[in-house]
């Protein structure tokens, strides 16, 4: 049976790999914008929602999936994500970010094709189902 979050994921999936590819094209605009995001202190109000939503969408079409248990630990996973942002704070990720932009190119180039992967996997297991 087809959930109605089913086709949510497949569209998170999209727009994790397309994001994830401009990273990889332009690591540098990426990044930029990310921390100009995270400026505004309503950015970890955004983030946390996100994360909440997208686990509780991934677990709840999980069963319906091409991989049930995957979607699963990746949802619970994101639950566990949107915790840690306010517990880890605001100052905190704003240091990771400098840190990060700080490093070379290539290692966040690296780092986003573990995005388009991700992304990838989330929509093809959500799009096909049993």
């Amino acid at each position: 049976m087809l959930s109605m979050m089913q086709p949510i994921v497949v569209i998170f999936g999209v727009l994790i790999c397309i994001a994830s590819t401009a990273g990889f094209i332009a690591p540098e605009w990426l990044l930029r914008n990310v921390r100009h995001a995270w400026q505004n202190r309503q950015a970890m109000t955004l983030a946390v929602l996100t994360r909440v939503f997208l686990g509780l969408a991934l677990i709840i079409a999980a069963p319906g999936t091409l991989y049930p248990g995957a979607l699963r630990i990746i949802g619970s996973l994101g639950l566990v994500a949107a915790i840690g942002l306010p517990v880890i704070g605001w100052t905190r990720i704003d240091n990771l970010l400098a840190w990060f932009q700080r490093r070379p190119a290539w290692l966040m180039r690296l780092w986003t094709l573990f995005g388009v992967a991700a992304g990838g996997f989330i929509a093809m297991a959500a799009a096909t189902h049993q």
